[in-house]
């Protein structure tokens, strides 16, 4: 078993129950957060009442890498404290699984269907009847009540990081 994994008691993922989707925007312009990334509609309460701001406020204020990490082949780019690296690397193991597996957030993540985009939609699963039509390609997972994202690019993770150093300027 791989040692992180083994670490999973001692680091905050399973705390972890809200993630935020993110999509990158089609721009080259220099910009904030806002003009570079779109935020999925989670359908929860504490998605709507402030959760977003504070948290980036948190990430402002924090001490970022820009790390990789890599499970069973799949790897995403991490941009959060160093403290935290763990925490992202159980996140991102547990959300690559099937849904049947892995552990249940407030809201879908759709990490695992954005990786492995031929697997079928989960409401196809559950009701044994054809999906409608549901974006499930996701650029970036924000975890909310931590301080880092996950991003399938690393190029993204800059425009990211980027992003956030032009808001601390502002």
């Amino acid at each position: 078993m791989d040692e992180r994994l083994q670490l999973e008691t001692a680091v905050d993922a399973a705390q972890i129950s809200l993630v935020q989707r993110v999509r990158i925007k089609a721009t080259t312009q220099p910009g904030n957060i806002d003009h570079h990334f779109e935020f999925d509609y989670m359908g929860s309460s504490e998605f709507e009442w402030g959760a977003l701001p504070a948290a980036l406020r948190a990430m402002r204020s924090t001490k970022l890498e820009l790390a990789h990490i890599e499970v069973t082949g799949q790897t995403c780019w991490y941009v959060g404290p160093d403290k935290e690296l763990d925490a992202a690397y159980v996140l991102f193991a547990d959300q690559l699984k099937p849904a049947s597996e892995r552990r249940r957030l407030r809201e879908l993540s759709y990490l695992h269907e954005s990786y492995f985009p031929e697997a079928p939609p989960v409401s196809a699963r559950k009701r044994k009847k054809p999906a409608f039509a549901l974006r499930r390609d996701f650029d970036g997972w924000w975890a909310i009540e931590a301080t880092f994202i996950l991003f399938r690019q690393r190029e993204h993770a800059q425009i990211w990081l980027d992003a956030l150093e032009r808001g601390r300027k502002s």
